[in-house]
């Protein structure tokens, strides 16, 4: 992930990793809360029949619950209380597993015995629908006082009790139960961030995670191995440093048979951040950097941990710059003295200048390349041409910075810091892998989750 440079202060990126309250399991209602009976609650009768459940194969299927069921009643409510569940069974088995339940039923079979119902679960594109009932544990009123206190990355998977002989429970994931779980992070805000664009990076949450602030819903994100970004900046934010914000996140590991065959864990397993930044930004994920080196220019000097250099190399630079303005083509620039914030404020139209520049590893600028755009949002691409340049290999793995930096009417808006290598990769199938024009052998092993 891009970061600012030193001393800029329009963007902050403050770590959140510390002091969450974590609750395992759901906050169960009384069973009251959802009425009994194949149309109400879940319209759809799935007495007799049985719905498969197991590998990918079969995905979305429906699963044990690992906390027993003493009867049909409990089933259908736990179901109920639980918002990413969309189907449940039950049946009286001798080993103990009673209740199951999952997103949703597919290839179902009739087996005498079984009653279970279904609902139809909000899409994804009805996140943000007022109608969806937020939990009470997303809501700032709850008091979590006595919630366990843990820091992230965190996988409340690996805490569990591992399965007993006779439990349906994947050997693969490390014989321990799926489940689900809370966590609420508190956290106060200064009347300098108002204003500014902010939101929430979580660099992983598995499997399926739901984020709520202030009692307000802001998306569910379905995958634990990429980030989760979800803008905070609404009327529910408070900027007075005095009243707390409440972050919320529901995350359900249940699903993680579906994803791999190795141990995946559950939770906030990654780390996870505060970014602030001006209305006129560069989002995060919104800079990458391309290199290519002219063939057979490499120069390798004596040992390996020397170095390679190559006389030139050309750095593709990408940016998507974002604006909460509403920008039209023009000609005209933005005074000098005025500020970005205030061009952002007055809706004006903008125009903006982006700048390249290429850091060696002391800091000193080696490239510079520059771009204007005449309308906000834009997408820029320009290329920076570097000469006399230290190549990254296994032995020496040299990193340049880029710096990218926006400007309006003469004022920073934006700018980021984006580490970056310089080499060529090759595969030949004659040869194997060749990085910087040298054949490399692969040692390694197939280590799915670190």
């Amino acid at each position: 992930m891009s970061r600012a440079p030193r001393g800029f202060d329009a963007r902050q990126q403050v770590s959140i990793n510390a002091g969450w309250r974590f609750h395992l399991g759901n906050l169960v209602p009384p069973p009251a809360a959802c009425p009994y009976g194949p149309d109400q609650g879940f319209p759809t009768n799935l007495a007799g029949q049985k719905c498969l459940y197991g590998w990918c194969g079969a995905c979305p299927g429906l699963l044990p619950y690992e906390e027993g069921h003493a009867s049909a009643d409990a089933c259908r409510a736990a179901c109920c209380a639980d918002s990413l569940c969309g189907a449940w069974q039950w049946m009286n088995e001798t080993d103990g597993r009673n209740c199951w339940a999952g997103s949703s039923c597919i290839n179902a079979t009739k087996e005498p015995g079984y009653v279970g119902g279904a609902r139809t679960l909000p899409s994804p594109a009805s996140n943000h629908s007022s109608e969806r009932a937020v939990p009470a544990a997303a809501t700032p009123e709850l008091d979590d006082s006595s919630w366990q206190v843990v820091d992230t990355p965190h996988d409340f998977v690996s805490y569990g009790a591992f399965a007993r002989i006779g439990q349906e429970v994947d050997n693969s994931q490390g014989n321990l139960p799926k489940n689900v779980s809370w966590y609420r992070k508190h956290f106060r805000l200064p009347p300098s961030w108002n204003g500014s664009y902010v939101e929430v990076y979580v660099e992983g949450a598995y499997s399926v995670a739901t984020y709520y602030l202030n009692g307000v819903l802001l998306g569910t994100h379905a995958n634990g191995y990429t980030s989760a970004i979800w803008r905070l900046d609404t009327e529910v934010l408070h900027f007075d440093g005095i009243t707390e914000n409440v972050l919320a996140v529901f995350v359900d590991a249940r699903m993680a048979h579906c994803t791999g065959w190795w141990y995946e864990g559950g939770g906030i397993f990654r780390k996870s951040y505060l970014i602030r930044s001006s209305r006129i930004r560069i989002p995060s994920h919104g800079v990458s950097v391309g290199v290519t080196v002219p063939k057979g220019g490499f120069s390798y000097r004596t040992l390996p941990r020397d170095g390679i250099t190559v006389s030139s190399a050309v750095a593709e630079a990408r940016v998507n710059v974002e604006s909460d303005v509403a920008s039209a083509s023009t000609s005209a620039s933005a005074s000098a003295s005025t500020s970005a914030s205030q061009v952002a404020a007055a809706g004006e139209a903008v125009v903006a200048v982006v700048t390249f520049t290429v850091l060696d590893k002391a800091g000193k600028a080696v490239a510079s390349h520059q771009a204007s755009m005449t309308s906000l949002p834009a997408y820029i691409r320009a290329p920076v041409v570097m000469r006399n340049v230290e190549v990254w290999s296994i032995a020496r793995p040299y990193l340049y910075t880029l710096t990218t930096t926006v400007y309006v009417g003469g004022v920073v808006a934006d700018s980021v810091n984006t580490s970056f290598g310089v080499r060529s990769v090759l595969w030949s199938a004659a040869k194997g892998l060749l990085l910087n024009e040298q054949r490399v052998k692969i040692r390694g092993f197939c280590n799915h989750e670190n």
